[in-house]
């Protein structure tokens, strides 16, 4: 049975695609009715062949993927996480160069990217995972499309530290892509904002509060109806950053007020490239920090930023070797079968590190004492049982830390400077600061953007000076 012309012209060119992927040292041409469709060179390495099928808007979007450990050699390339979709249609996954799909394998490479992504958004790839061909069977599906690893558990493990370390060793921020036409008569979007603004249209309006870098003393501070110092917004913001650290750092000292404008962020111990040194220069909209680094501009969503700083902080915490417990009044029964508490046995030394105090009460049964402060609110008998669960049906669980992962993304939202909240320099430049720091500066907890770049080239090009 064949389906229309198109449909199956489009399935060849699939299969084809796949295979020149994985095949970059054979050239391939493919015709489809006396027409030329593709026609790709031979090629020693893998990055222009995978640029050549994907296509040209890959070329500064792919991130190269060369891990090793122990049996497991994996190589290939990740998209950069705002390059995600909502679809996983451009996720090609190898093994012994042999294209086949795995879920798993799929999903390991999604959690590689945490809170870098929104949970719908998917990232493409091109994977290709070579191991001894005796740890895993090929033949497990009619069309070999599936196959089943001897060590599946080790195998997700080295894909998630691949895409780890291809993330970690780049630099995430999004760039500006300036296309101008050499067209002088050509109407450039910006013109065409500008001719509104001349004629008076209040929605194209831009209205930029701006001054020069420089420490504003504390009489300026106080006495200044600018929305720079407005004596409301900077309590608003300080009485933010004091019910945070009173919480949950009750020894750490603000210094909001004391932090030089020009205070250079601390070495960064994690590896990653470092961004630099960014200087806040205005505020926009009351929302957004325009900052300039040696490469160009970069505008900072200001709530993103400090929610990623707040949720790392909030993140350590939860994670420390000694973690901060919340004793229950009540300390609550949780009754179990004999094969749920078989389940639940082996995983309360991990739950115990996650601040989740529980003991045995009985054969079957088990008292809960504890709770970690992030999930103080929650129901401890849905949680249990929830994990429970995972345990039964997978062999693993983490229920419980996803749940500790959506509790610290709310209260970092709840904890951070809202939009349309007008800042001073000082507190733009300390919101910089905090977030050179983060391990994963690039977004927010949620996935959004919390700096953008605009190269010093793209506008001189925008100008016309080269």
């Amino acid at each position: 049975y064949l389906n229309t012309v198109n449909t199956e012209n489009r399935h060849c060119l699939e299969t084809v695609s796949q295979l020149a992927l994985i095949n970059p040292q054979v050239s391939f041409r493919f015709v489809s009715n006396s027409r030329l469709i593709f026609d790709l060179p031979s090629t020693e390495t893998w990055q222009p062949r995978v640029q050549a099928v994907l296509g040209s808007d890959w070329q500064d979007q792919l991130l190269p993927i060369d891990f090793q450990s122990g049996v497991y050699q994996l190589s290939g390339f990740v998209a950069k996480p705002d390059q995600a979709r909502e679809s996983g249609r451009q996720q090609y996954l190898f093994v012994n160069q042999r294209l086949v799909k795995d879920y798993l394998i799929n999903y390991r490479v999604r959690q590689a990217f945490g809170t870098l992504l929104d949970k719908k958004q998917k990232p493409p790839f091109v994977l290709n995972i070579n191991l001894p061909s005796q740890m895993v069977d090929v033949n497990v599906h009619p069309r070999k499309l599936e196959v089943k690893f001897q060590k599946a558990q080790e195998v997700y493990k080295v894909v998630e530290a691949a895409v780890e370390q291809a993330l970690t060793n780049h630099d995430l921020i999004p760039k500006f892509n300036l296309e101008i036409s050499e067209n002088p008569c050509h109407c450039h979007p910006l013109e065409h904002v500008l001719t509104k603004v001349e004629k008076g249209n209040p929605a194209c309006s831009l209205e930029l509060h701006s001054r020069p870098i420089s420490t504003p003393s504390p009489q300026s501070d106080s006495s200044s109806n600018t929305p720079w110092t407005s004596a409301k917004t900077t309590k608003g913001f300080n009485q933010t950053i004091s019910l945070f650290e009173q919480k949950y750092f009750p020894t750490a000292e603000s210094n909001q007020s004391s932090t030089p404008v020009n205070a250079q962020p601390e070495p960064n111990p994690t590896g990653k490239p470092a961004l630099g040194s960014i200087q806040a220069q205005t505020q926009l909209f009351a929302t957004y920090i325009l900052a300039q680094d040696s490469s160009g501009l970069i505008l900072i969503d200001q709530h993103a930023a400090q929610e990623r700083t707040v949720y790392e902080q909030l993140q350590k915490a939860a994670a420390s070797q000694t973690p901060v417990c919340q004793l229950l009044l009540d300390p609550y029964v949780l009754e179990c079968t004999e094969s749920e508490a078989a389940a639940l046995k082996p995983a309360l030394p991990a739950l115990t590190k996650l601040g989740l105090e529980i003991e045995p009460f009985g054969p079957n049964d088990f008292l809960i004492r504890s709770l970690p402060p992030a999930l103080a609110l929650s129901q401890p008998e849905k949680i249990l049982r929830s994990l429970i669960d995972e345990i039964l049906d997978f062999g693993q669980s983490e229920k419980v830390q996803a749940a500790l992962l959506d509790k610290l993304i709310t209260r970092a939202c709840k904890l951070s400077v809202k939009a349309n909240e007008h800042l001073n320099q000082t507190q733009m430049q300390a919101i910089i600061d905090q977030l050179l720091l983060c391990e994963q500066p690039y977004t927010c907890p949620h996935g959004r953007p919390t700096l953008i770049r605009l190269e010093k080239y793209e506008l001189e090009k925008m100008f016309k000076r080269i």
